[in-house]
């Protein structure tokens, strides 16, 4: 098995919401237009993890730019995290970025 490198960052939370449409499509391709697809983690519906350098407000802003009106996004750095089942996120991706 071959390790991707792994530059400075942090882990991030990004998840969004709409009443009228599934914004899985358009989160995915703002997040992975300006970070690494390996870095970008789905862990179900709308909600995705990342590891990145960029700021909080660098992502909301991304993220912000393909909602509408009654439309949101936010995002939370993670300080602890545990997980578990089918479809955590794989735990050699979480520890590989320094948690």
């Amino acid at each position: 098995m071959t390790l991707d490198a792994i530059g400075p960052g942090q882990l991030k939370l990004v998840t969004a919401w709409s009443p009228d449409r599934d914004l899985r499509g358009e989160v995915e391709m703002a997040l992975t237009a300006r970070i690494r697809p390996e870095d970008v983690r789905r862990l179900w519906g709308t909600t995705f993890v990342v590891y990145t350098d960029a700021t909080h407000a660098e992502i909301r802003d991304w993220v912000a730019s393909r909602l509408g009106e009654r439309e949101g996004v936010f995002v939370a750095t993670f300080e602890q995290w545990s997980a578990y089942g089918a479809g955590a996120t794989e735990r050699t991706w979480l520890l590989r970025r320094g948690h």
